[in-house]
């Protein structure tokens, strides 16, 4: 393994390769850095650009991307009390009340030197387990891999934002829309295309990807008048940022509680980064001995929630990479790249002779880059916050269509990307999760190729999911997380004690609102179509979209249901928000209609004149008023997207009468 390990290192260490990853840890700093944008929409808008790259230099740059994405999420947190990410939330608590008291370079300092230890940790933790669960992953077979998957489903969809029901809807939309195209198992390809050419063979994942996390943030970001991240001034030198190094080092055991934390809950899949850091977050305040400043500004607690992230960033890795199975929403990204490249996650990529361990010797680069850019960098991220919506979220944009259009060189896909991104800010606005139909459509056929696998090993039985000890482990673990809060309901009224504080995400009022309950109805209606589209297929090609699909309508119907018992269905009227574009934001109608009249201009007048006056157009409807950085953006967007094409020998989309 030494020797590997020194080779992966020297291979990281080749001009393509450390290019890649310096790209990549600069990229991820930039979007990290910006408020709300955050480390995965940074690693989804530049999956399409790993074309071309070897299977590690892809995944290395990727993972670069989300290591440095997820340390400059903190900066925002700390300098203006908006969370970069979900996983930064707890930054928030004592890093921003030391920046009120002057220390922000001081805090700054102790997010980049814990967020490097955590990582560094991380990635021994990766190499250590990687053997042990890589002989696991080769000894179990397909009935445990169906378990897994389900379990990760399950565990993601507890982990979402809202309710518990409204992810398992979500993720069983996601394996719905995994069904279209090629069946993986008797390769029966025309299923669910409704005679359409360009679904013949399934969905562009990566399209769909950037449409519901990034143009859906865009249209978020169209909304919001950028003009409050220009507050605040900061006085950030590297002087005060060396004194956070030193407050990391004097609290060891603040540190270790921490590796523990964050290994553990990125090890386990679904939970993610934002479990770890709240969780070591009230670990650290019970046992710090400064328990009584936390919250007011006190160094302990905002090491244990770097050091907490750094590690579960590296350890979410850790089961993509040895059992296939996604530790997180980039996880289930970063798998996006190996099977472009024609490599399956798990034992296969740990097979795969130096590979592996140029990941792991470019993750750990990765760590130790966070330091050697951080650092310095420290005094330029007050200014990297200011940067106005009506500037980045025209650039985002562009960013987003020339990756739409790379996966498949098809116009089409530039639909995709604006249907998909309106559904996925709609699904936002009503609370549903796209990270479980995102895990729904990656996993969708590994859990229906384990599952045809499963009966065949029982000859046309599924006695072996309950038959087989790790396979009912797994899927007790499942029931086990689901049924938990509502266990802990019936144990909080038995003793008699406030039943609010035990009370499950799902037990509580249960309104449905107008707009969800429309949106139910569509996805229910389009589910009994696939549903009856099913009778066209031989029975084993429909077998598990029909279990699917009967499980989709049967939550829905659970959903309205209650609704309907508590007597808590929306009046029956159909106002529609006022469109507006003044005071220098958008309503949703308006951003969606710039998004799709830019798609029209690709279509009208060619790809780079559309971008031309799109990146004109947008911040002149903001009300934006500095020409000159108007045209440095249009010009400088224009000429990226052409340097782009030509070195890459993409041919861009030229206008229709050409």
């Amino acid at each position: 393994m030494l020797a590997l390990l020194m080779n992966g290192a020297l291979q990281v260490l080749t001009p393509p390769t450390l290019i890649w990853l310096l790209l990549g840890a600069v990229i991820g700093l930039i979007f990290g850095v910006l408020p709300a944008i955050g480390a995965t929409t940074g690693v989804v808008l530049f999956l399409p650009f790993t074309y071309g790259l070897d299977l590690g230099t892809a995944v290395v740059f990727l993972c670069a991307i989300y290591a440095t994405g997820q340390y400059g999420d903190s900066v925002s947190s700390i300098l203006l009390n908006t969370p970069g990410g979900p996983g930064t939330v707890a930054s928030c608590w004592d890093g921003y009340p030391m920046t009120r008291k002057g220390q922000a370079a001081r805090a700054l300092g102790i997010s980049t030197f814990a967020s490097m230890l955590g990582g560094v940790a991380g990635t021994i933790g990766l190499v250590l387990l990687a053997a042990p669960l890589t002989a696991m992953a080769m000894a179990i077979q397909p009935p445990e891999y169906f378990a897994l998957g389900v379990m990760a489903l399950s565990l993601i969809s507890l982990a979402s934002r809202g309710e518990t029901l409204k992810g398992l809807i979500m993720a069983c939309v996601g394996l719905a829309m995994s069904f279209v195209g090629e069946d993986p198992i008797a390769g029966f390809v025309d299923r669910f295309s409704f005679g359409s050419d360009q679904l013949a063979n399934g969905f562009p994942e990566l399209t769909i990807f950037v449409a519901l996390f990034a143009v859906a943030q865009i249209i978020r970001m169209l909304e919001e008048k950028g003009d409050a991240m220009e507050r605040g001034e900061y006085s950030l030198t590297f002087r005060q940022t060396l004194d956070g190094f030193v407050d990391v080092i004097r609290r060891p055991w603040t540190v270790l509680r921490s590796i523990g934390i964050g290994l553990y809950i990125g090890i386990l899949p679904a939970l993610g980064v934002t479990s770890a850091t709240i969780m070591s977050y009230l670990v650290e305040k019970k046992y710090s001995p400064d328990k009584d400043a936390f919250g007011e500004g006190a160094p302990a607690g905002l090491i244990s929630v770097e050091v907490a992230k750094g590690t579960c960033v590296v350890g979410d890795m850790i089961p993509t990479f040895t059992l296939g199975i996604p530790g997180s929403i980039t996880g289930a990204i970063v798998m996006t790249a190996f099977v472009l490249h024609g490599v399956q996650p798990g034992p296969a990529f740990l097979a795969a002779g130096s590979t592996p361990y140029i990941v792991f010797a470019g993750l750990a680069l990765t760590q130790v880059l966070i330091v050697l850019i951080g650092a310095p960098f420290v005094r330029y991220f007050g200014y990297i916050v200011k940067v106005p919506n009506a500037l980045l979220a025209p650039l985002l944009a562009v960013l987003c269509f020339v990756g739409a259009f790379v996966e498949r060189n098809l116009v089409v896909d530039v639909v995709y990307l604006v249907g998909f991104g309106l559904f996925g800010y709609m699904m936002d606005r009503l609370g549903f999760s796209a990270i479980s139909l995102i895990l729904g459509l990656i996993l969708g056929p590994l859990v229906e190729t384990n599952f045809h696998r499963t009966l065949a090993m029982g000859y046309g039985s599924p006695y072996l999911l309950w038959t087989r000890p790790l396979t009912v482990a797994f899927l007790s673990i499942t029931a086990l997380f689901l049924a938990w809060p509502h266990l802990k309901a019936l144990y909080g009224r038995r003793r008699g004690t406030n039943a609010a504080q035990y009370a499950p995400d799902d037990s509580g009022p249960f309104l449905l609102g107008q707009g969800e309950a429309l949106f139910l109805i569509v996805v229910a209606s389009v589910a009994v179509i696939m549903l009856f589209d099913t009778m066209n297929y031989p029975a084993k090609v429909a077998l598990f979209p029909r279990l699917t699909l009967a499980a989709l309508l049967l939550l829905i119907l659970w959903r309205l249901g209650v609704a309907v018992v508590r007597r808590s269905l929306p009046a029956l009227s159909f106002r529609l928000s006022r469109p507006t574009c003044q005071g220098g934001v958008m309503s949703w109608h308006y951003a969606t209609a710039v998004m799709i009249g830019y798609a029209a201009a690709i279509w009208l007048v060619g790809f780079l004149l559309a971008t031309l006056l799109f990146c004109a157009a947008v911040p002149v409807m903001l009300r934006y008023r500095r020409p000159a950085w108007i045209l440095l953006l249009t010009f400088g967007a224009v000429s990226a997207v052409a340097l782009f094409a030509r070195l890459l020998n993409v041919v861009l989309p030229q206008p229709f009468w050409v």
